[in-house]
């Protein structure tokens, strides 16, 4: 997978070579075991305390100066992300967990924290902003649905 999501990152800079001032790299970020042991008595709110293996999360850092070249950008992210996933995949590698920090806004990290950690946001939400404020008047972020 290492080499599969470096080929693919490595073909996708020919989409975005004439984008000014870009920065467009990619690195890998280990989640070992013991990142999940420590919490399988009680659970995370990440939903991956089911995991045994050592899971690899992978950033693209993408920048640039030109907001006429945004499409373009976001468009080769979303490719190559989606080309690493089907890679993952097809090797029994793919893990649905999307790291919040990484996240790219096309994509829906708090779903793939799974069922039981997403109804526990979602009561926590309903209980103490039963209004949404936090959900339709803050900017940015990625909100549970209304």
């Amino acid at each position: 997978m290492f080499n599969s999501s470096f080929n693919h990152w490595s073909a996708s800079r020919s989409a975005v070579e004439d984008v000014a001032e870009l920065v467009w790299s990619i690195s890998h970020h280990p989640l070992p075991p013991n990142f999940y042991r420590s919490s399988r008595s009680t659970g995370n709110s990440l939903g991956l305390s089911d995991r045994s293996g050592t899971l690899i999360v992978v950033l693209l850092t993408a920048s640039w100066v030109n907001m006429e070249d945004d499409d373009k950008v976001n468009k080769a992210a979303r490719k190559l992300i989606a080309d690493i996933e089907s890679d993952a995949r097809a090797a029994g590698a793919y893990d649905p967990f999307i790291y919040l920090n990484y996240a790219n806004p096309s994509q829906d990290p708090i779903s793939s924290y799974g069922s039981e950690s997403s109804n526990a946001f979602q009561a926590v939400k309903e209980r103490v902003d039963p209004n949404g404020v936090f959900s339709k008047q803050s900017a940015g972020g990625f909100k549970l649905s209304v």
